[in-house]
């Protein structure tokens, strides 16, 4: 399953977790951020957290597994999406009790976009194949 290629996404510069969001969101969070993901379709895009706090979605290809970047960094999904997620914020559990390792955390120093085309994910250069 694919799709055609979505609009452009912004998120504002800072630390965030790239993966899914279902590893770092709270329980509260997750569900608040997964109904707008689902009333909109599952399509690519931002949504806020219930403290205000912006978030980009994207859903896989093909659902649940593990996808590399261009780098061969993997990113785990177990909710058929993945996206960004600023770690500062009050909806993000505590760093020690993330569900995966830290390595999918990553600073921005910049406004960075946020693009899906045809299975590919990219979050401010960091380009996931989903499409494999």
């Amino acid at each position: 399953m694919t799709q055609t290629k979505s609009k452009t996404f912004i998120l504002p510069p800072g630390t965030y977790y790239v993966g899914d969001s279902c590893y770092v969101l709270k329980d509260e969070a997750y569900q608040h951020v997964i109904n707008q993901f689902i009333e909109d379709g599952m399509e690519d895009g931002t949504y806020t957290t219930p403290n205000g706090q912006k978030v980009y979605l994207s859903r896989t290809c093909y659902g649940d597994g593990v996808y590399e970047d261009q780098d061969g960094d993997c990113y785990p999904v177990d909710a058929g999406h993945i996206g960004a997620v600023p770690v500062n914020s009050p909806d993000v559990i505590d760093h020690e009790e993330y569900r995966v390792d830290l390595s999918g955390v990553v600073e921005f120093a910049d406004h960075f976009e946020c693009t899906y085309e045809d299975g590919f994910i990219d979050i401010g250069g960091i380009v996931i194949d989903t499409n494999i």
